[in-house]
């Protein structure tokens, strides 16, 4: 099974374009299943935030998340939370149907993956 990617580059380019948002009454739940995501790959290094003009730097270590079936990028959760980037409607409706709870145990069968943050 392949992991289906949020691309944020793509999700950016909608919020630039459009003005579309995740809704305040599903961000906050969206944010606590994203930080909850199985960490497969972290990256040392800076980010800069791309939607701001002045391109600080973002105050995270860029890592990459999965619940088993997606996968994102930490980076994410910063844009979601700053921004409300929109998400793509397949992914929210996949965590409305876990019940916006990640099954780390699940997604480690699932791909034989180790979480790297614990």
């Amino acid at each position: 099974m392949k992991l289906r990617l949020i691309n944020i580059d793509e999700q950016l380019g909608v919020l630039r374009k459009i003005g579309k948002t995740t809704p305040e009454e599903i961000k906050a739940n969206a944010v606590k299943y994203l930080k909850s995501g199985l960490t497969i790959a972290a990256c040392p290094g800076l980010a800069k935030d791309d939607f701001n003009e002045k391109k600080v730097t973002i105050p995270i270590t860029p890592l990459t998340q999965t619940d088993g079936e997606w996968t994102w990028s930490s980076l994410l959760i910063y844009y979601l939370e700053n921004y409300s980037i929109p998400l793509p409607d397949d992914f929210i409706s996949h965590m409305v149907n876990n019940s916006w709870v990640v099954d780390k145990e699940k997604a480690k069968a699932k791909f034989t993956l180790t979480d790297i943050s614990e």
